[in-house]
């Protein structure tokens, strides 16, 4: 009974880490909010929107940003910087960062009462 128990323990832990893989979740370990405010806090990002993180394996993570930087910036500037946060403090070596600009993407609803704030 204490080896079942103990195949038990491991088995489920093993099924519960693929499924949120395959679910593609938010890993325990990281907590959004925090990355969001994290690469807010950047002097160059004005806002970080479409915030997607997940694990690709159990130790492999990819995340995936819009972000609107101030007005003169350039793009590959904000995204150095933006992985350099990413892969420092967070350990997620890979991303996809998408510039952005308010006025030329439409996003709706989020992007008119971004618009409001700026103005």
């Amino acid at each position: 009974m204490v080896v079942g128990a103990i195949i038990f323990t491991g088995g489920s832990r093993i099924i519960r880490e693929s499924y949120l893989v395959l679910m593609e979740s938010v890993p325990d370990k990281f907590d959004l909010d925090a990355i969001r405010k994290d690469l807010n806090d950047l002097d160059i990002v004005v806002d970080v929107h479409e915030l997607h993180l997940w694990a690709v394996t159990t130790e492999h993570y990819s995340l995936t940003a819009h972000v609107f930087v101030k007005q003169g910036i350039e793009p590959f500037c904000a995204i150095l910087a933006i992985n350099e946060i990413l892969k420092n403090k967070y350990g997620i070596a890979h991303s996809t960062i998408q510039i952005e600009h308010p006025i030329l993407h439409d996003h709706g609803e989020y992007g008119k009462a971004f618009m409001l704030k700026q103005a």
